[in-house]
């Protein structure tokens, strides 16, 4: 797919962060576009964020082969909103749903979730409800990099996961 499709902005002259796939995928943890750390590296979810995504996950029980990392946009820009580049993504990001075939998906952040719950209400009406994308449950929290600006919230994502632990 990569190959004959370019990014819509930079026509691929930009890293891309594509998504990673444990062997036995119970989650896939899913936010709107990498930073620019992510993306000058090619890897999703690496330093402060990627840190505190791990430990979310070994504090649910999972480890890496369990769980899969993904970003609606395999790229990230300031020319282009996020739902915009979602668009254009779509058909990757399907497509790796479709291999992944995760029992759980945890949106992280607004983008997110309003894409894959299908909802356009505000963000705190999606943040610990579950909804379906393709008859997957997906369970809508914060961002882990708010997380790391308003460490206050780790306490309201905890009470999340733990729901996304039951389910599973």
């Amino acid at each position: 797919y990569l190959a004959a499709k370019a990014c819509p902005v930079c026509s691929g002259k930009q890293e891309v962060v594509l998504p990673s796939l444990g062997t036995e995928c119970k989650a896939v943890f899913v936010a709107d576009q990498p930073d620019e750390r992510e993306q000058l590296i090619g890897v999703p979810y690496v330093g402060e964020t990627g840190t505190l995504v791990a430990k979310m996950i070994r504090a649910m029980g999972l480890n890496r082969d369990e769980v899969g990392f993904a970003y609606l946009n395999v790229c990230a820009h300031a020319e282009a909103s996020a739902d915009d580049l979602a668009d254009a993504w779509s058909p990757l990001f399907e497509r790796y749903l479709s291999l992944a075939q995760p029992e759980v998906i945890v949106a992280f952040g607004e983008c997110a979730a309003r894409r894959l719950t299908g909802q356009a209400v505000a963000f705190p009406h999606l943040r610990g409800q579950w909804f379906e994308h393709n008859g997957v449950p997906v369970m809508s929290t914060f961002h882990p990099s708010a997380l790391l600006q308003h460490p206050q919230g780790k306490a309201v994502v905890w009470s999340d996961l733990k729901n996304v632990m039951r389910k599973l």
